[in-house]
């Protein structure tokens, strides 16, 4: 099977998205719109132009091939999003290259075959493959051909995911998956709809399915200044970990605020909204303390969005 898969991107070389050396792979597509997103590109199923102004020579190709949504004046290029419909021929004609499509559309077998060009990394590092988002799960058919590619040649499989998808959906996943990260945004469901769009009753619900079939899953909390970081949310988050039932170590990742998204917004036309400082090492060492000191079968640890 070659399914069709949207993309984002694929990131050769991370450290932070797993075990050893990984590949990364953004799919396109998420349930969440939640307020602070540092991938807001990911979100939608459908591709938009990406603009970055500080690559633009101001050549005037995109404008040969797309008059009615591109202009331009002495501050650079404008582009109509209202008009735009993500052709890409603009992105193909730029020769600075600040044009681009948000994601493009791959089949199943081209994104394996990007996985391992790097297994000779992940035998080095005890690394693999990190499948990402936007949701990955939304595209579970594709999701799975991968899966199984990749057990077939003993590279190691992570998935970062949200969980708000059928169950159905993610226990079959859950069959060929090495590793999960799993966020957990907010506990009360009010203030998760509020910064998400969507309600957390399915997230919470999977979550306690999940662990009961599944032994490796570290939970991310990202601290949101003035939304989610309160003592209330957090102590909530780590005991309801804590009386998960399953055979899983009780692992939770408390990820430092990511406010370096702005240029990401500016590029696809839509505002970006600050929630703060970035929180310092001595603030991420109390709360790593305090938090496990709330419940002695929670391994609570730092690191970055």
């Amino acid at each position: 099977m070659d399914e069709k898969v949207r993309v984002s991107k694929i990131v050769h070389g991370s450290l932070e998205d797993g075990k050893g050396i990984r590949t990364v792979v953004f799919f396109a597509g998420c349930p969440l719109s939640c307020k602070w997103c540092h991938n807001p590109e990911c979100i939608e199923k459908k591709p938009v132009i990406m603009y970055l102004k500080n690559k633009c020579i101001l050549c005037g190709k995109c404008i040969s091939v797309c008059k009615d949504a591109i202009s331009s004046d002495a501050s650079g290029i404008k582009i109509d999003r209202e008009k735009c419909t993500s052709c890409g021929e603009c992105s193909k004609v730029c020769l600075g290259e600040a044009l681009s499509l948000s994601q493009s559309e791959m089949t199943t077998d081209e994104i394996f075959s990007e996985i391992i060009a790097d297994i000779s990394y992940y035998k080095y590092s005890g690394g693999g493959v990190t499948f990402s988002g936007g949701e990955c799960l939304r595209q579970p058919d594709a999701l799975k051909d991968i899966l199984l590619s990749c057990k077939k040649e003993g590279i190691n499989t992570c998935i970062e995911t949200c969980l708000d998808i059928s169950w159905e959906t993610v226990s079959e996943i859950a069959e060929y998956t090495d590793s999960f990260f799993v966020d957990i945004k907010l506990m009360d469901r009010n203030k998760h709809k509020e910064y998400t769009n969507v309600g957390n009753a399915r997230i919470i619900e999977n979550i306690t399915k999940l662990f009961k079939k599944h032994s490796d899953i570290t939970f991310r909390i990202p601290l949101i200044p003035g939304v989610n970081d309160d003592m209330a949310n957090l102590e909530q988050t780590v005991k309801f970990v804590s009386l998960l039932e399953g055979n899983g170590e009780r692992r939770i990742e408390v990820l430092r605020y990511n406010n370096l998204a702005e240029s990401k917004y500016e590029s696809i036309g839509k505002k970006f909204t600050s929630f703060g400082e970035v929180q310092s090492d001595s603030d991420m060492e109390k709360l790593k303390i305090y938090l496990n000191n709330i419940c002695d079968n929670v391994k609570v640890v730092g690191g970055n969005i």
